[in-house]
């Protein structure tokens, strides 16, 4: 809860709370936080009380919609106290959805034997500038060619997010191919995704010196830079090149894509009222079932990762 606690501005939302606090939409009731000094800071910033444990919360309030920002390791028991107070129709969970293939199958269940509508915060779908991303490739490209991603943070991490973008935009993972882990950094890796519409390439990182979050998006548009964790996000068509007439390269000068990924926590929550004003609202943000999916694929590729070097 306690990310920005100290920056006062409303552009840079980087907390649930605080998205919370600042939506039109919702009211924030309260949280939760086992550290006192933390409740008490959430208190004074938001006016609203804070609790030192889930059931004291949802015993003494009745909210519609529930976020689940715990380490992933106690996210199935509180789960599990949720999803037994009426009120809630809607759960927000940060990703990823749990550490492990059974307990992220027991979460889907569980919301889904009692009517919740369960969304995983990949937060990134909720940008403005991904949709125009995703427009571009549905409605003006003719012919894809390739993609490549960089991370740092780990795959569970980092690198998921980036399976989870990958899948919104160019569909499902199919396959997975040409696992090649690094002999010289380690900890990092190489794979190739064979999404439905596109074969986009992997590469983990060593966060030595720096984090590092890119993805490039190659077709006859030219090339989508999506760059800086997306606050960086540019399109570079193909023009003629100036020496060789028979030639096409990038054009130097790049069209930027507005992104609000300083404030995109609040455009999460404004989708999260479309759902829950109508359940049949077709929302960007990742459901549970997508976000197992991709779990399912971090997992295979952590699988064939350790055989290898093994």
């Amino acid at each position: 809860m306690s990310y920005d606690y100290d920056n006062h501005s409303k552009h840079i939302i980087l907390s649930h709370s605080k998205a919370i606090f600042n939506s039109s939409s919702f009211e924030l009731l309260g949280g939760v936080d086992p550290s006192e000094l933390l409740r008490n800071k959430f208190e004074a910033a938001y006016g609203s009380r804070a609790f030192a444990c889930t059931e004291d919360l949802l015993n003494s309030m009745h909210p519609d919609v529930v976020t689940i920002a715990t380490p992933s390791n106690v996210r199935s028991e509180i789960f599990k106290i949720i999803v037994n107070i009426k009120s809630v129709k809607i759960i927000l969970c940060e990703k990823p959805i749990s550490l492990s293939l059974e307990e992220g199958q027991e979460i889907l269940d569980i919301c889904h034997s009692h009517n919740i509508l369960l969304f995983i915060n990949y937060m990134r779908r909720a940008d403005p500038a991904i949709f125009s991303i995703k427009n571009l490739l549905d409605f003006h490209t003719t012919k894809f060619a390739f993609a490549n991603c960089y991370f740092t943070g780990g795959l569970l991490n980092n690198g998921s997010h980036l399976i989870d973008l990958n899948s919104y935009l160019f569909g499902p993972i199919e396959k997975i191919t040409s696992i090649q882990p690094s002999s010289s950094m380690q900890g990092s890796s190489h794979f190739i995704c064979q999404h439905k519409s596109a074969s986009i390439s992997y590469c983990e990182l060593k966060q030595e010196h720096y984090s590092h979050f890119t993805l490039e998006i190659h077709s006859d548009l030219g090339m989508i830079y999506y760059g800086s964790e997306g606050h960086d996000v540019s399109h570079y068509i193909p023009i003629v090149d100036s020496l060789y007439p028979k030639y096409y390269v990038l054009s130097p000068t790049k069209t930027e894509i507005p992104n609000q990924m300083t404030s995109v926590l609040l455009l999460v929550y404004d989708d999260i009222y479309k759902s829950f004003c109508n359940r049949y609202y077709e929302s960007p943000l990742c459901t549970g079932k997508e976000a197992f999916a991709t779990l399912k694929a971090v997992k295979i590729i952590q699988s064939k990762i350790s055989s290898i070097r093994e």
